[in-house]
């Protein structure tokens, strides 16, 4: 039996019990033995100071090592009190790391912070606002400006004066400044009272964009004609109805250049119909007319009153307004007239082609 003394004892539970008869010096092995007890304890030691004690950080899977795993800018701890995930970079995958969304304002933990339809990284990158669903304000959400090929950043993609919200509203197409292109914008349409969707409002057979720009109102039906024959540059006839007769007393420098098959519109004044402005839409000329109605009789001046009563067209007697004869001293016999009635105002003129001047006749 072999005794220990109390030095061989503390050998014994240093090296693992007792040396062998047969092991001496440095070529002895002896079999190492831990002490659990004699180790750090891993739940209180913070290696890398990031708030974490390794071994939560060992349980987690992060590195005790590093404060911040997945280098996103954010301590392992920080993110464990925000839920995000230590390990990953992008927790909600939106395309921002999670520090780039503690910036912004946006939730890390969800793709599509305002939820509308575009998630965080999206609109970060083309501009609007992830904590707003209508970074426009224009009353269409940024996934349906893009849907719609709509500019999100700004309210009125196509620049005619209304939002975009508001010609998905109307159905004008928001990408389009004139959607019906009739030469006003849809802004100036709803200005004018037009119609945005037809682009002849009150189907005259003028676009609106012409009318307004003739000074004529593309919301009031216009007369529409066609010069069928010009007597002088005084005079011109126009096919509209019936063959009406318009009276110019030169007051346009290109009466002269107006032709036969030029396209006329016809703005009659509402408190005297007669009186009208006539638009020439080949010459983009306008000129003040009178409405003298259908030619009865036309011819020559072949004889006359020596007061004026009466005068002879190729021997048809006209007997003259007594209040309206004083152009008539100026005229010659062979000039060649035109005698018109107007059912309008129920008036007869006798129009001299020559001159340029009317006269009124007794019924």
């Amino acid at each position: 039996m072999r005794i220990f003394t109390f030095s061989a004892l503390i050998a014994f539970l240093l090296i693992g019990g007792c040396p062998q008869d047969n092991q001496t010096g440095d070529d002895a092995t002896r079999p190492q033995t831990t002490f659990p007890w004699l180790a750090p304890d891993l739940y209180t030691v913070d290696s890398d100071g990031d708030g974490l004690s390794d071994g939560d950080e060992q349980d987690l899977g992060t590195s005790p090592d590093d404060s911040d795993t997945d280098a996103d800018g954010m301590s392992d701890d920080v993110e464990i009190s925000l839920g995000t995930d230590p390990l990953a970079e992008d927790t909600d995958g939106d395309g921002l790391s999670d520090s780039t969304e503690l910036e912004l304002g946006t939730d890390p933990l969800a793709e599509d912070t305002d939820k509308d339809g575009l998630n965080d990284g999206e609109e970060v990158e083309i501009g609007t606002d992830p904590l707003s669903t209508d970074s426009d304000a224009d009353g269409l959400s940024d996934a349906r400006e893009i849907e719609l090929n709509t500019n999100p950043t700004h309210p009125d993609s196509d620049a005619d004066g209304l939002t975009d919200g508001l010609e998905i509203e109307i159905g004008t197409d928001p990408t389009v400044s004139d959607t019906d292109n009739d030469g006003l914008s849809d802004g100036e349409e709803a200005d004018w009272g037009t119609d945005p969707l037809n682009n002849d409002t009150d189907n005259d057979g003028i676009y609106d964009g012409l009318e307004v720009t003739c000074g004529l109102d593309p919301l009031m039906f216009n007369e529409t004609g066609m010069v069928s024959e010009v007597y002088s540059e005084h005079v011109i006839e126009v096919f509209v109805n019936d063959f009406d007769v318009w009276f110019q007393e030169s007051n346009t420098f290109n009466f002269w250049l107006w032709a036969e098959g030029d396209l006329i519109i016809i703005d009659r004044d509402p408190e005297c119909p007669s009186v009208l402005t006539a638009l020439n839409i080949s010459l983009l000329d306008t000129a003040v007319a009178i409405d003298y109605g259908p030619t009865i009789d036309s011819g020559l001046i072949s004889d006359a009153a020596v007061d004026l009563s009466w005068i002879a067209v190729d021997g048809n007697a006209w007997y003259l307004n007594p209040y309206d004869v004083n152009d008539v001293y100026r005229w010659c016999f062979g000039d060649f007239v035109l005698v018109t009635h107007s059912p309008i105002d129920a008036l007869t003129h006798m129009v001299n082609v020559m001159r340029g001047k009317s006269a009124l006749l007794w019924p």
